[in-house]
């Protein structure tokens, strides 16, 4: 449960790779699941592709050996926390963001490897966009723990050239590493998030921290996964016009009915009959699939 982690005064992870066990490895490992599940739904929509993203490896580093074991070039971004101290790293190598950037400009995203080399600014300014729907879900992941903005201090393509002694984020602060696996088709990419261990200290009072899974009281648990194999039916419908009855009843085969639901509208999913989320159409395959954007 989500109520286990430690207070601020516990002990921290060791660096290398916690212990498995550990309430606190499976609260962080936990919640950042569901934030790549929450991060290839975000991905989908705005790129309209298939993403997977998945949970890989959770580990402790310092920060000057995260940094250290980069590649160069490569694409890592520092984010400042606000309002806290804290700063974080968004690694994405050059593969992975030359693939995201030709599916942002409606190309496909291929398997062929691209040579590394350093962004120009038209680039970052373009992975900046891609980065801003990857951490909107992170904080809303993280509200469990405090509420942040993600503010861009620098773009780096050559690792080595960061302050080494930089106040805001010494070599010896330990950090928590989040690697995750993309995949779109037939490329696949990497994605690792490294932020500094006193920001997982404490837990927030974030009202939606009651709603989590892991919250839930052990009898809820226990009836709603009663419910995990009930099948519903899912509907997804395009809004039209009223018709008279009359004009119903004089319908002909090849007649046109127009719909008045602009291309660009969300489409409604409806459970049931009574529950409704938006989203769009999507590619996935052969086959076409519904992309949630949006749930009630």
């Amino acid at each position: 449960m989500l109520s286990t982690l430690p207070s601020s005064g516990a002990k921290q992870f060791e660096v290398g790779q916690p212990d498995s066990a550990n309430p606190r490895f499976k609260t962080l490992r936990s919640v950042h699941e569901r934030y790549a599940a929450s991060v290839a739904t975000a991905l989908s929509a705005f790129l309209r592709s298939d993403f997977q993203v998945s949970f890989k490896d959770l580990s402790v580093q310092t920060s000057g050996g995260f940094r250290a074991a980069l590649p160069s070039p490569t694409c890592l971004m520092v984010f400042r926390l606000h309002p806290r101290d804290e700063r974080m790293y968004l690694h994405l190598d050059c593969a992975t963001v030359f693939g995201l950037l030709e599916l942002l400009l409606g190309g496909k995203c291929g398997p062929d490897p691209v040579a590394p080399r350093n962004l120009t600014e038209i680039e970052w300014s373009l992975l900046e966009e891609i980065a801003r729907v990857m951490v909107r879900p992170l904080g809303e992941a993280w509200q469990l723990f405090a509420t942040v903005e993600f503010e861009v201090e620098s773009l780096v393509s050559e690792p080595a050239l960061l302050a080494p002694n930089d106040p805001n984020q010494p070599s010896s602060q330990p950090m928590i590493r989040l690697a995750f696996d993309l995949g779109c088709g037939e490329h696949s990419g990497a994605l690792e998030i490294a932020v500094a261990q006193s920001f997982f200290d404490t837990v927030g009072t974030a009202p939606d921290q009651k709603g989590t899974p892991d919250a839930l009281e052990p009898d809820a648990r226990q009836k709603l996964a009663l419910l995990d194999e009930a099948g519903v039916s899912l509907e997804v419908r395009l809004e039209g016009p009223l018709l008279p009855v009359g004009d119903l009843m004089s319908l002909k085969t090849g007649q046109v009915i127009k719909l008045n639901h602009p291309l660009d509208q969300p489409l409604r999913g409806v459970l049931n009959g009574a529950l409704s989320m938006e989203g769009t159409v999507v590619g996935s395959g052969k086959k076409r699939a519904f992309q949630i954007a949006a749930l009630p």
